[in-house]
């Protein structure tokens, strides 16, 4: 109603909250009287499609490669024009996020002397807590 690439216009005197007012008075676009004679020249229905029903592709495997900040850099701030010291100072939160995240979990694999004389790894015990909390829900018990 407030416009896309398939009714760039949208519809007069109806922005996002008029909109979300109307759908969640109406339910659906057919039954809002206001707009019911533009909704043939609109394919609300192909439009819907997509958010209903949306493509999703056939995964059989995903890789995270190494980041290539150049190429990053180069695309945001010589061909889009985004300021050079804000992406540059983005990404350099971004690499030290990527190796705090590494360092903890380095930490989750690194093993502890439990009480009962057994090496477990820090993992293994937030594993066994979580499974146990699970069951202990399912179980409605406290």
């Amino acid at each position: 109603m407030i416009g896309t690439d398939f009714n760039p216009e949208g519809f007069p005197g109806i922005g996002p909250k008029t909109a979300l007012k109307l759908i969640k008075e109406y339910n659906k676009l057919e039954n809002i009287e206001k707009i019911r004679d533009r909704l043939p020249d609109i394919p609300y229905q192909e439009i819907r499609d997509i958010f209903l029903r949306p493509e999703i592709p056939d995964v059989d495997n995903i890789s995270f490669n190494e980041i290539k900040y150049d190429q990053i850099i180069n695309f945001l701030c010589t061909e889009k024009n985004f300021s050079v010291d804000r992406v540059t100072g983005s990404l350099d939160r971004l690499k030290k996020s990527i190796t705090n995240r590494n360092q903890s979990l380095e930490r989750w694999f690194k093993y502890s002397f439990c009480k009962y004389g057994m090496y477990i790894s820090y993992l293994s015990i937030y594993l066994l807590a979580y499974t146990t909390i699970i069951r202990m829900s399912l179980w409605n018990c406290s």
